[in-house]
Parts: C-alpha cells; structure tokens; sequence
C-alpha cells in the first residue's frame, strides 16, 4: 500500500507530538480523548483511550481548572475558522497555560484539535531548544518528501534512458554523471529524515556490548591513521530495542565529528554504561526529556581543543560550518537518530579539555520490568 502525502504528514505530527515536552491531549470534536503523549501520562496518571466515552475533565483538573478550560472550548469553534494552529489560550491556577491547537490533519474524518498544557516552566532554555528543533524537524521533514517525490521520478527516467542508450558511450557518461548526483540527494534527504526521527527504523533487541565491539572496528578502518578508537569494557550485558545499522551511523557521526575536532593525531574513547534516570535527569541533557527508568548510555570523548560552550546548542543544527559545532547533518543525524528511539543526546566540554558527547537509550523490558518495548512509559 502506498504511503501518501497524508499518511506522511500524520506520521510526523504524531511523532512530534510524542516528544513534546509538555502534555498533550489529541481531542476529537465530540470531547473524546484520541491519544495522548507520555508526558501527559506521567503529568495526569494513566488516561484511559476509551473514545466510547467524554473526555472526563473533572477525574485530572479541579473545578476551578475544568471551568477554565470549558470557558475556552465554547469559544474554540469561532477561533478554529482561522488557518492559525495555535488558536486559543487560558492562563489559571499561575502555573499553567492551556494552548488550543488545531490539528484537522490528525483525524480528518473526526476533526477535532490538541490540548498542549504548558507549564510556567515553558520558557525555560530547555523548552527553547526544543522549541527550535521542533521548527527544524517540520521544515526538515516536509523537505524531504518533498524532494523524496521528485527524485523517484528522476532517476527512473534515468534508468530508462540508460537502457535505450547502453551502447552509446559518449552519451552514457553524462547520464552517470546525473545518476550519480541524483543519488547523492537521496542519500541526504534520507540524512534529513533520520535528522527529524521519522526515518525507517527496524527496532529489534540489540545487545549493545556485543555491537559496540563491531562498529568500533569497523570506524576505526575508516579514521586516520594517527587517530586511535578505543572500547571501554562494558558494563555486562546492555540490552535495548534498536536498529544496528542506523545506531552504527549515529555514533559514526559523532566519531567522524570528533575526528575533525582533533586536527591532527589524537584519541577517541567510547564507553558504554548502564545510567538510571535519576543520575541521567542531574546531567540535564540538552536534547533530552528523561522519562525511562534506566538508560544504556553510549560515551563518545576526544583529547582535543573541546568544543566551545557557547556552540553547544547549534552542534545538531543541519549544516553548521563551524569545525568544533559540526559540519554537515553529522551531529543532527546522530540527534534524530536517537530520538527515533525515545533517547537523546548530550553535549559537554570536559574540563581537562576535549568533547564529550552521550548518547541516552532506553534499556529494554528485560531491564525494565513493566515497561512496553518499545521503551515508552506508561505510568507517572
């Protein structure tokens, strides 16, 4: 079955969504609850997705709080005629703001909008980092389908003309070359989608102590060969639900990213420890709402000048220029990469000098007794 423009859009709105870091409650037009996000889950308690009945307010807010958000919702339909997603808003109790979003797309046959309840905190350098990744991720993704579409066309009519000129050498050797290219764009704008999250993902269970010790070999075919790789041993046997090959791309860039930062002969040391979520939520990750119990967490660090702290935040940006702040989709693929599996990503200059830069993946139900596999929480 073909995946058209729609089913793409709602693919990416969902995923959205799921990271926010605020609750989220996708309502139908009748007031039924259609999903909501693991914040929302760990703000409210379990919420029940029985669509069969109203969205029972009054069981997660107080009085004073439901008559708030009902005073917004009997005005929503008059604002909801604008094209704007962000429709209504109600402030109440000083510590939340209750956002009114339209999001038609999600459920075109039901209608209906997005509950956001943001909380004083929504200011803070955390939710401003997401909030800018957010706006890249939406612009990044629509890129991508939309060269994605273009590019199938053109290399099939390549192909094509290939076939009917295969004896002709002098027009085969423009047609390679325009094969070639169109190639390379594909090749990015799979880049682009890995940056956004939304790229294929075969999520299987992967023992990550036995996987490091092969992606490290192989990267460290690739380095300089002044430039040494080194494998902590790991801790026991770390078990998470990943795709190898994109986790070998995600450290691959991170590695390359450190290799560059070097300028000449170094050393990069990765590492691989178990972390539980209180230790991780003292680190306060940069690209990171922590939200498992516990996280394999994948060290990557270099003996070089470290990365300028005031260039952190842009390091996963795509196409950052500057040496120490990546170079091309490196660190923002590795960023995608490990949001595609409900992680994230931390940056650091390490006070002996050098950069080190973390990887956070949930660990498995084997680790995690009472957790999905997919590594999302269900619970406060």
């Amino acid at each position: 079955m073909a995946v058209t423009r729609l089913d793409a859009q709602i693919e990416m709105i969902e995923r959205l969504l799921e990271r926010h870091p605020d609750p989220v409650l996708r309502i139908d037009a009748g007031l039924r609850l259609r999903a909501a996000n693991p914040a929302a889950h760990r703000r409210f308690g379990p919420l029940s997705l029985d669509s069969s009945g109203p969205i029972g307010l009054e069981e997660w807010f107080t009085p004073d709080d439901v008559e708030a958000i009902h005073a917004l919702l009997e005005v929503e339909p008059e604002l909801l005629q604008r094209d704007l997603q962000i429709s209504g808003r109600a402030s109440w109790s000083g510590n939340w703001t209750l956002t009114v979003e339209e999001w038609d797309i999600v459920d075109p046959e039901t209608g209906g909008f997005v509950l956001v309840f943001s909380e004083s905190r929504s200011d803070s350098p955390f939710n401003q980092r997401w909030q800018r990744l957010n706006s890249l991720w939406s612009m990044a993704s629509g890129i991508a389908h939309l060269f994605n579409n273009r590019l199938t066309t053109a290399l099939g009519n390549v192909f094509r003309l290939r076939a009917r000129v295969a004896r002709d050498t002098e027009a085969m050797a423009p047609l390679e070359q325009m094969e070639s290219a169109l190639l390379s764009m594909d090749r990015l704008t799979g880049e682009l989608l890995r940056f956004t999250g939304t790229g294929d993902l075969n999520l299987t269970p992967l023992d990550l102590s036995r996987w490091a010790a092969d992606v490290v070999g192989n990267l460290q075919r690739g380095l300089p060969k002044d430039v040494t790789l080194e494998l902590a041993p790991p801790e026991g046997r770390l078990q998470v639900m990943g795709d190898d090959v994109a986790l070998e791309q995600c450290v691959g860039a991170i590695v390359q990213n450190a290799c560059d930062a070097l300028e000449g002969p170094g050393n990069i040391q990765m590492e691989i420890k178990r972390m539980a979520v209180a230790s991780v939520r003292l680190l306060e990750p940069w690209w990171m709402e922590p939200q498992a119990p516990a996280y394999a967490v994948i060290q990557i660090r270099d003996n070089g000048p470290g990365i300028d702290p005031e260039l952190i935040e842009k390091a996963v940006e795509p196409f950052v220029t500057s040496r120490q702040a990546g170079r091309g989709l490196g660190l923002a693929v590795a960023l995608g990469i490990a949001h595609g599996h409900h992680g994230g990503l931390h940056i650091t200059r390490q006070p002996a000098g050098g950069t080190q830069v973390e990887v956070f993946l949930p660990l498995s139900a084997d680790h995690n007794p009472g957790r999905t596999a997919s590594g999302r929480s269900h619970g406060p």
